[in-house]
């Protein structure tokens, strides 16, 4: 083992002739770096985070697709109402509301049983962890703003729809 200054790769020539000038007889093989070794030695716990990683990117997207499909089916369903509400006097701002509010009470319920299956399962992810708590505050904290700002763009599109209902078409077509 040497310690080099600079890139240790650019030894490595040099280091294998002068052994060989010393003693001919020592066999080398596989000379690398600190750096290579312990690059090779997390690599499987790298390729895990980001298969995990992965996984939950495509969790949040299927939520965001799934929350965004109830609320549009909800502005569907409830197109009469919304068109009572609004004929009534209701204001854009209060149907957008309506609608955003909905979303965010499903989607704190989900954060709410989320989180209470993760404090179960946060062991198991531990040994994939450095240097953070399973329970981190400040991790949970930002997962759960992504989550709700994930809830908040997946309402916009009806959330807008909503609005811009005709309360005399809405009226009508029931």
């Amino acid at each position: 083992m040497l310690r080099v200054a600079g890139d240790p790769h650019s030894y490595i020539s040099a280091v294998s002739s002068k052994i060989a000038e010393l003693d001919p007889d020592i066999p080398l093989f596989d000379m690398s770096s600190l750096d290579d070794r312990i690059t090779l030695s997390t690599a499987y716990a790298r390729f895990e985070a980001l298969l995990l990683t992965a996984f939950s990117i495509a969790a949040l997207l299927l939520a965001a697709v799934g929350l965004f499909a109830t609320l549009s089916q909800m502005v569907a369903r409830r197109t009469f109402e919304i068109g009572v509400r609004v004929a009534l006097g209701a204001q854009p701002a209060h149907v957008f509301r309506l609608i955003v509010q909905r979303a965010f009470v499903l989607a704190v319920i989900g954060v709410a049983i989320g989180f209470a299956a993760y404090c179960f399962v946060a062991r198991l992810y531990s040994d994939l962890l450095f240097a953070v708590s399973p329970l981190d505050p400040w991790a949970t904290v930002i997962a759960t703003a992504v989550l709700l700002s994930t809830t908040f763009l997946a309402s916009l599109y009806p959330a807008r729809r909503a609005m811009r209902l005709d309360p005399i078409q809405s009226l009508r077509d029931q």
